[in-house]
C-alpha cells in the first residue's frame, strides 16, 4: 500500500498502524531521520538503511482515512440552527443531539435577529418547500459569498448522502415562480439575506415526502457535514467552490474565470455538455472534487471528552 499525502500539516490527524502493533508518527519519520543523529561519516549507511527499513514496512503500514475534530474545533464555528418549517421532530433530535455532544448550539426560527449575529454559522433545515423523498442543499446565490458557505454546503450533501439520505444536488438559492410572468428563477434563500457579512450559512430542503422517522439519519448527516466543514475550513483554504451561472456567460468563459480547461470543468460538471446552458445553475469548482472532506469515502472522528466518534 502506498503512502500518500503524508505531511507536516496532517501529521497529528493520520493514524499509523502495523499489524500487532502501532507506531507513532515521530517513530516512522525518525527512520527517515537517522542519519542526522549520527557521525558524519555514518550519515551515508544510516540513511541506506532507513531507506530499507521504509521500503520494508510499506506493504505492512496502514494508513486509516480517520481525520480527527474536537468539539472545540466545532464550537469555533458558532453554530446557529434555523427552524423554517422543518418537521419539529427531525429538528428537535438535530439539536439534541449536538448539544449532548458538548456543540453550543442556538435554535432559532427564521426571522430571528439572532441570525445576523458576527461570526455565526447558520445552518437552516427548511421544510415545506421541496415536494420529494429526497433532500437539496441550497448554497449561495450571491457569487462573492465567502468560501465558508461553499464549503458548508459541499460538506452537507458529502454527510448526509454518507449517512445513507438522498441528495438531489446543490442548487444557489431557492427557484420560486413570478405569478406575473409565470417564469421559474432562483433567489437567495432567506438565510442568505438574514446573515451577517462575516457569518456562512447553508440551508437544506428537506423534503416533504421524508417520513419523520429519518430523524436520526438525517440529524446524523447534519453532524457529519458540519465536521466535515469544520476540518476543511480548519486548512484555510482561500478558493470558492460554487459559482450560479450568470447572464451571457459561456462555458469557455466559466473554465477562463476558473483557471480550469474546459475538458475538466464539464468531467466534474455534466450539465455543462450542452452548449445550452442555463442562467442560475450551480457550477463545482473541480478542486472541490479532490477534497476529502467532501469525499465520502473518507470517514471522520469527533474527540468528545476522550471518546471517538466516527461517521461512517
Amino acid at each position: 500500500m502506498k503512502i500518500d499525502h503524508l505531511n507536516i500539516q496532517d501529521s497529528n490527524i493520520w493514524k499509523i498502524s502495523k499489524t500487532g502493533q502501532k507506531f507513532a508518527l515521530a517513530a516512522v519519520l525518525s527512520l527517515s531521520l537517522a542519519g542526522s543523529v549520527c557521525g558524519i561519516g555514518h550519515i551515508k549507511n544510516s540513511q541506506d538503511e532507513s531507506r530499507e527499513q521504509m521500503e520494508a514496512m510499506v506493504d505492512e503500514i496502514e494508513i486509516s482515512n480517520e481525520r480527527r475534530i474536537s468539539i472545540q474545533h466545532i464550537n469555533d464555528l458558532n453554530l446557529i440552527l434555523c427552524d423554517s418549517d422543518c418537521d419539529p421532530k427531525i429538528f428537535n433530535t438535530t439539536v439534541h443531539k449536538l448539544e449532548d455532544m458538548g456543540i453550543n448550539v442556538t435554535p432559532a426560527v427564521k426571522g430571528d435577529e439572532v441570525l445576523a449575529r458576527e461570526n455565526s454559522t447558520v445552518i437552516t433545515m427548511a421544510g415545506l418547500i421541496y415536494d420529494s423523498d429526497s433532500t437539496v442543499i441550497l448554497g449561495p446565490y450571491n457569487n462573492e459569498s465567502n468560501n465558508r458557505s461553499d464549503i458548508l454546503a459541499l460538506a452537507m450533501r458529502a454527510g448526509l448522502k454518507q449517512e445513507g439520505i438522498k441528495v438531489d444536488g446543490i442548487r444557489c438559492g431557492v427557484l420560486k415562480v413570478e405569478k406575473e410572468q409565470d417564469i421559474t428563477h432562483r433567489v437567495p434563500t432567506a438565510t442568505e439575506e438574514a446573515i451577517a457579512p462575516s457569518g456562512s450559512f447553508v440551508s437544506i430542503a428537506i423534503g416533504n415526502r421524508i417520513s419523520p422517522q429519518e430523524a436520526d439519519s438525517i440529524s446524523d448527516g447534519i453532524i457529519n457535514g458540519i465536521t466535515r466543514a469544520t476540518y476543511q475550513i480548519g486548512l484555510e483554504p482561500q478558493e470558492d467552490y460554487i459559482f450560479r451561472i450568470i447572464p451571457n456567460q459561456t462555458t469557455d468563459g466559466i473554465a477562463e474565470q476558473l483557471h480550469v480547461n474546459k475538458e475538466t470543468l464539464i468531467k466534474t460538471n455534466d450539465h455543462l455538455k450542452s452548449d445550452l446552458i442555463q442562467v442560475g445553475d450551480t457550477v463545482i469548482h473541480p478542486r472541490a472534487f479532490k477534497e476529502k472532506a467532501f469525499d465520502t469515502d473518507v470517514s471522520f472522528n469527533v474527540l468528545q471528552k476522550g471518546v471517538r466518534m466516527q461517521t461512517k
